[in-house]
């Protein structure tokens, strides 16, 4: 296969990596909740060196490029937190963590302390007409 466009026109060849291929996991903060801030950061081997550029998407169309984000999710629902790490050598690392966040549950008699009030001071108001 003969390639225009290039000084030889030969096709080039492309070197990979030697050893093993580069891992990882993300790690969050524990228990996260619904709008609070969840902390982020991928645990890595194979890649040579520090990271030199990191990409996080968190499925809500808010990215961060920060090694260590913090972010806050506003609405319940499924998410697909997605990173792409890489070194200066080109040799990646892609991973995905499912989070499903749901809006929190009041404290049991939370409510009952808000609204009781409520209705003792509407009742005696009413009684004194």
């Amino acid at each position: 296969n003969a390639l225009t466009g290039n000084s030889s026109n030969t096709q080039r060849t492309t070197k990979g990596f030697s050893g093993p291929g580069a891992t990882g996991d993300i790690v969050t903060s524990a228990n996260p909740k619904l709008g609070q801030p969840i902390g982020f950061s991928v645990d890595y081997t194979g890649l040579s060196g520090s990271i030199a550029g990191i990409l996080w998407d968190f499925g809500d169309g808010l990215p961060s490029t920060l090694a260590s984000p913090k972010h806050t999710f506003a609405s319940a629902g499924a998410y697909t937190v997605q990173v792409v790490a890489w070194d200066q050598t080109g040799r990646a690392i892609y991973k995905e963590l499912s989070l499903n966040l749901s809006a929190a549950t009041p404290e049991p008699g939370a409510m009952g302390l808000l609204v009781a009030p409520l209705a003792w001071a509407s009742r005696r108001h009413r009684a004194a007409k």
